[in-house]
């Protein structure tokens, strides 16, 4: 019998290297891993959920983990797209709505950063589709671009606020002291993430270490 099979998704701007860390200890904890890229500038996100759509259809996943906005693609995918994936793990994403979005557009000069993506990182999600487990990942430690933005709600992992990742329907919902790069590099948000694509929550993480 083949191990479970994770598609793994990175945040804005960021390449597929951000995940090979996260990519290793999740193999490391049994799982097989398929890194799945989009672009920022050349494709809307409705292309984007489209391609992600596919692969799953072809490849049939156990889960998907998304950074950032990875993670807000991987639920936007599954619920528009009424993909059959059984469990999705979402790090730093802002669900409902980016505050740090909404002030990079209120400008000329850094509205291009937000790409072809800025309606789906300003207005999230009303809620996570019922017919797929949720958990999310949500860092308190306040070190990244938030520190600028008295706009970002307390408390924040210095790009999302921890309100801001609270979807009605979620599953599951985990705090870690990390901030919004330390998500990715953590190996407690790893054993995280691959607890909650096997359990179906973060019980054992609150347990204690396994």
């Amino acid at each position: 019998m083949n191990p479970p099979l994770l598609v793994l998704l990175p945040g804005i701007w960021l390449p597929q290297a951000t995940l090979i860390v996260l990519a290793r200890r999740l193999k490391a904890r049994g799982f097989r891993i398929r890194l799945f890229r989009y672009s920022t500038l050349h494709e809307s996100s409705e292309q984007v959920l489209r391609r992600l759509a596919e692969l799953c259809r072809e490849i049939q996943p156990s889960g998907i983990v998304g950074h950032s906005l990875g993670g807000l693609f991987a639920v936007a995918a599954i619920a528009a797209h009424e993909l059959s994936v059984p469990r999705a793990v979402c790090l730093g994403s802002p669900l409902r709505g980016s505050a740090v979005a909404r002030a990079l557009a209120r400008s000329p000069i850094t509205k291009p950063s937000l790409g072809r993506h800025a309606r789906l990182l300003i207005e999230g999600l009303a809620q996570a589709p019922s017919h797929c487990e949720v958990g999310v990942i949500a860092g308190e430690l306040p070190i990244g671009i938030g520190l600028f933005l008295p706009s970002l709600p307390h408390p924040h992992d210095g790009v999302v606020s921890i309100a801001e990742t609270e979807l009605p329907g979620i599953r599951d919902h985990l705090r870690l002291r990390l901030n919004h790069s330390g998500l990715l590099l953590s190996p407690l948000a790893a054993r995280a993430a691959g607890a909650f694509i096997t359990e179906g929550s973060f019980a054992s993480l609150r347990r204690g270490p396994a």
